[in-house]
């Protein structure tokens, strides 16, 4: 991220383009990378009515976050993006469940679901190098780098070339993978 009006922001000054962007890094994760989350809770600290249900609750709020939030920041662009473990057991190294109800929530189940779309836009940002596709108002999260090259590849060399040359290739039918809020460009359709 680089906030490029941070004069204007902050201290009211009129936005122009001759401010000094300041880059704002932040932690990205590898993909396919592993996570335990454990919730810790004194279920005597609750009210009556939350002390027998806490693990349910929790349980609904990981399994919305997991589904259609994702965890941390600029999940709308696919970061954060999260599946359920396969097995239902503990990871190695788990706290044991002791008297204070201490939690290591198994979660389970994920829904990944395919779509196709026809009659997609597909952009590309020359800057960046990033491809998309939208439609009716629904937009895929970018690949980047080598993702954008496989796809690249898989549009053919004339495709390619005007995808690149007018930033827009309309009327494509792809394949998007759909995991919650996550949106992502898996192919062409034939």
């Amino acid at each position: 991220m680089t906030p490029h009006y941070d004069r204007y922001y902050q201290h009211g000054d009129t936005p122009h383009d001759a401010g000094s962007p300041n880059p704002v890094s932040f932690l990205a994760v590898p993909g396919k990378s592993a996570f335990d989350f454990y919730v810790v809770c004194q279920p005597d600290r609750l009210p009556a009515s939350l002390q027998a249900q806490w693990r349910n609750l929790v349980d609904r709020a990981f399994h919305h976050a997991f589904e259609w939030v994702g965890f941390g920041a600029k999940t709308s662009v696919g970061y954060g993006a999260m599946t359920f473990p396969t097995t239902g057991a503990p990871p190695a190294g788990a706290p044991a469940q002791d008297s204070a109800a201490s939690l290591a929530m198994p979660l389970s189940g994920s829904s990944v679901a395919t779509e196709v779309w026809r009659g997609a836009t597909l952009t590309y940002k020359k800057n960046t190098g990033e491809i998309r596709a939208f439609i009716k108002g629904k937009s895929t999260a970018p690949l980047k780098n080598d993702a954008t090259k496989t796809f690249g590849a898989t549009l053919g060399e004339e495709r390619l070339v005007q995808l690149k040359k007018s930033a827009e290739l309309k009327n494509v039918a792809v394949e998007v993978e759909v995991q919650g809020n996550n949106l992502r460009l898996k192919g062409l359709c034939g």
